[in-house]
């Protein structure tokens, strides 16, 4: 029992520094398009909580938020302001952890199959999208706006067009690696 859980933590460990190359090495994690990112982070996060529990996912995805702000701060961008509020850098994160975890336990307990990872890839992906926008949405619109240089009414439209074109790229990467390397790991797991 003690070399499973050293085991696991080593896989933790090792996602964990997966997670710092992506967050501060350009284009490995963020995909940058102008004052948007296409992100890709995500799955390092999915590929921890689908294969461990919501424990796991949940620590992987605060990492991942409290790494993203860190971002914010020490490699600004036009948008920096609107994620240097842990609101909308690390609490949507955390919960895209914690909630593919949940899925992943779900889904994992009926089916199988490579499909099951691409499900929990796309859905991942989307719930890291829409909580990020959300967030923003919620706690930080008028941070926003005044970075993009719009108007605070245009932000519905922006952040459905964030979604709608960021959010499908991210599925569709998500989708497409995740079940590569939720297998390949599952194999060594086992």
């Amino acid at each position: 029992m003690h070399e499973k859980k050293v085991y696991r933590l080593a896989i933790v460990s090792l996602l964990t520094a997966v997670l710092l190359l992506q967050t501060f090495i350009p284009w490995l994690g963020y995909i940058p398009l102008g004052p948007i990112s296409i992100t890709i982070v995500q799955i390092t996060v999915m590929l921890g909580a689908s294969l461990f529990d919501k424990q796991v996912g949940t620590m992987l995805g605060g990492i991942w938020g409290v790494l993203a702000w860190l971002r914010h701060l020490v490699q600004p961008t036009v948008v920096s302001p609107v994620f240097i509020n842990p609101l909308v850098s690390v609490l949507p994160r955390l919960l895209t952890g914690f909630l593919t975890a949940v899925l992943a336990s779900y889904l994992r307990k009926k089916f199988s199959g490579r499909w099951v990872y691409a499900l929990i890839g796309a859905v991942g992906a989307l719930c890291n999208t829409g909580l990020v926008m959300g967030a923003i949405y919620l706690f930080a619109r008028a941070a926003y706006a005044q970075a993009l240089g719009v108007s605070e009414s245009a932000i519905v439209s922006i952040i459905l067009g964030v979604v709608l074109t960021n959010g499908l790229a991210e599925m569709l990467a998500s989708a497409l690696v995740l079940p590569l390397l939720a297998q390949a790991l599952q194999k060594v797991l086992k």
